[in-house]
């Protein structure tokens, strides 16, 4: 079975060329298996963030990866294999690390980062992709990916595809569970709005 430190090294595989994005992950890979305290964690990442002049986009791919990792890492000690154990380990693991994640996400942009890196995961790894919309509700719940930031990348990525038809990162957009919650979560936007207006 695999250790942290082969979470550790997965995770170099799962994420981008990036030594940074490296060094995120492994500090929360560190972190979950020394139950270290989130606002240390915090800080942590942050000092790396301002010595390297990286920007919230950078922690936030780093830290999906490392979350992504921990949760592979946790599966391969589960007697239970399969793709739905390991939305189950992702869920528990995003549920430690999203007081940490809300910190670092800040605005749409960083909204749009947090699907972006998931999206990224989903597309290296076939257990998350068969349940990426899964797995984007766990951290919708969470309030680490929201509505706008959700709504926002799909955007942008159905733009893409029609520029780019048949490429590879089209497949999580275009798949059926993933345009039901986009649905979902435009049926619900468009509820609010008409409830704002009666208000007025």
């Amino acid at each position: 079975r695999a250790q942290a430190g082969g979470a550790v090294a997965s995770s170099r595989s799962l994420i981008r060329e990036s030594a940074f994005e490296t060094a995120i992950a492994e500090i929360l890979v560190s972190g979950w298996t020394g139950q270290d305290p989130l606002d240390d964690l915090h800080l942590e990442i942050m000092s790396l963030k301002l010595s390297q002049n990286k920007g919230f986009e950078d922690c936030i791919f780093g830290a999906i990866a490392g979350m992504v990792s921990i949760a592979l890492a946790e599966l391969e000690k589960d007697p239970a294999q399969g793709a739905l154990r390991l939305l189950l380990h992702l869920k528990r693991v995003s549920t430690h690390w999203a007081p940490l994640m809300l910190k670092i996400v800040r605005d749409k942009h960083d909204q749009e980062a947090v699907v972006l890196a998931l999206e990224a995961q989903a597309l290296r790894v076939p257990a998350l992709e068969q349940h990426f919309a899964r797995a984007l509700q766990v951290l919708y719940d969470l309030e680490v990916a929201t509505e706008d930031g959700i709504l926002l990348w799909a955007t942008n990525r159905k733009a893409a595809a029609e520029k780019q038809p048949g490429a590879p990162e089209n497949r999580l957009v275009e798949a059926k569970a993933t345009q039901e919650f986009l649905d979902w979560l435009e049926d619900d936007e468009e509820d609010e709005s008409e409830s704002d207006d009666e208000e007025d």
